[in-house]
């Protein structure tokens, strides 16, 4: 099936908003986030590892989510199952396994959101997707289709297109002011990759843009 979604990224509220974007997120955040990726680096097994469980469901809101035990230990066992070979991810074949966990109001539930989570602990190249950054790109969530097939195939169509133009952002410089001064107010965290850096900026200017 041919993707259509038109793309928006607002580089212009975020490059006006900058002071009010960086202050918005918090060192405890960038903390917790360096806490996750060295735990899970260290893991020899993420699935059985219950501190980096509970911390990841802890940042990420998975307790939050009315989302079954089932769930969450399939979960990270694909996890753990997939961190060798992080770039052959393919987020729409790990929401179809996940989608037969009902939830515990007993229905199922497409949970794109958590998934780009684990993406995103696997590889930083693959950006977290939420509320947040969907506001940001001018996306309306499919929320009103009912059919999971066609809800995951609008969501992946305008995941794919954000994460291409995540790059095109890095690789042309528009965001180079705002990247300077997310080093220079959080220099213990200047070394994260340039695509993750921006995953945070995007994801702290949806919070706050009306």
């Amino acid at each position: 099936m041919k993707r259509t979604v038109k793309l928006q990224l607002d580089l212009n509220w975020i490059l006006a908003n900058q002071k009010a974007v960086l202050d918005n997120l918090k060192l405890e955040s960038l903390a917790v986030h360096q806490f996750l990726q060295s735990r899970f680096a260290q893991a020899s097994d993420v699935s059985q590892d219950p501190v980096f469980q509970f911390v990841f469901r802890s940042f990420y809101r998975l307790d939050n989510a009315g989302l079954s035990g089932s769930f969450k230990t399939h979960y990270f066992e694909i996890m753990q199952e997939e961190r060798s070979s992080p770039a052959e991810f393919d987020i729409a074949r790990v929401c179809r396994e996940l989608y037969v966990h009902q939830r515990l109001k007993k229905d199922q539930s497409l949970q794109f959101s958590f998934v780009t989570k684990m993406a995103n602990t696997l590889s930083p190249d693959f950006p977290v997707y939420d509320s947040e950054v969907a506001r940001m790109h001018g996306f309306n969530p499919p929320h009103h289709v009912k059919e999971m097939e066609a809800k995951l195939d609008k969501l992946m169509s305008f995941y794919d297109l954000m994460q291409a133009g995540y790059i095109d952002v890095v690789d042309s410089g528009v965001l180079v002011p705002v990247l300077k001064k997310f080093d220079a107010a959080f220099p213990a965290h200047g070394s994260l990759n340039l695509v993750k850096k921006l995953d945070f900026i995007v994801w702290s200017a949806g919070k706050i843009k009306i």
